[in-house]
């Protein structure tokens, strides 16, 4: 099996947390894809994506927006997908294909600023004010009817979780402990075990309907070799570097 390099691993990470959205210029025949600002987990993915679209000769431009923009745009056709959601999103975005087997998880974690929280399913937060980043699908669906505040990113999630805006937050368990680690926040940390993990699935617009199937063969390949959990091993160790 060959493994992606230290070099595609951190092209997926800059293209990831850079400020400024743009495509790779050189990409031929390039599969435009849209993710969520700064959003570390989905690295694993864009490497994964990167590989399994290359297999089928295409190459793979990422672009970055607010969580729930990007879907829209995806759905709209801007954007030829998604590069990672939870599942049964076509309910809510009809345009949008999921695609089977899942290509990554996300752990639901809760973050406290020091608070004691004990945590028996999603009911267990209704006491307390959450607070949620607008457009993480399974921090919206399960916290509805609770006392939350939707912000709309996390440097402002974690930053108004230490100013004592809210009583926790909820995020990718990966994705918090990385932007605390970037921001040098202390006295936050995720209460353990997660919440829930949830698989997650790559999405394509209809009009890219024909590479369905084959998408879906090469992720059945890279799932049975375990491909997929190789490249989320390497790219977790690099990002906690």
């Amino acid at each position: 099996m060959t493994w992606p390099s230290r070099d595609v691993i951190r092209e997926a990470l800059r293209i990831l947390v850079t400020q400024a959205p743009g495509p790779i210029a050189d990409a031929p025949s390039p599969i435009r894809l849209a993710t969520t600002v700064s959003a570390a987990d989905t690295a694993i993915s864009v490497v994964i994506l990167r590989k399994a679209y290359a297999r089928l000769g295409y190459a793979v431009e990422i672009s970055r927006y607010p969580a729930e923009v990007a879907l829209r745009l995806a759905d709209a056709g801007r954007e030829d997908g998604e590069v990672q959601r939870i599942n049964g999103l076509s309910k809510h975005y009809p345009n949008l294909l999921q695609l089977h087997p899942a290509i990554n998880y996300i752990e639901a974690a809760v973050f406290s600023a020091g608070r004691d929280i004990p945590l028996d399913g999603w009911s267990s937060l209704q006491p307390y004010r959450v607070g949620v980043m607008r457009g993480i699908k399974f921090a919206e669906f399960n916290t509805r009817g609770m006392n939350r505040t939707l912000v709309g990113d996390y440097t402002a999630l974690f930053q108004m979780l230490g100013e004592g805006r809210y009583d926790v937050a909820v995020s990718p368990r990966m994705m918090g402990i990385l932007e605390l680690k970037r921001l040098g926040t202390t006295g936050i940390s995720p209460v353990e075990p997660p919440l829930e993990r949830f698989p997650v699935f790559h999405y394509i617009h209809r009009s890219r309907a024909e590479l369905a199937p084959k998408l879906e063969v090469v992720f059945q390949s890279m799932q049975e070799t375990g491909e997929l959990t190789a490249i989320r091993q390497q790219v977790i160790a690099e990002l906690m570097r």
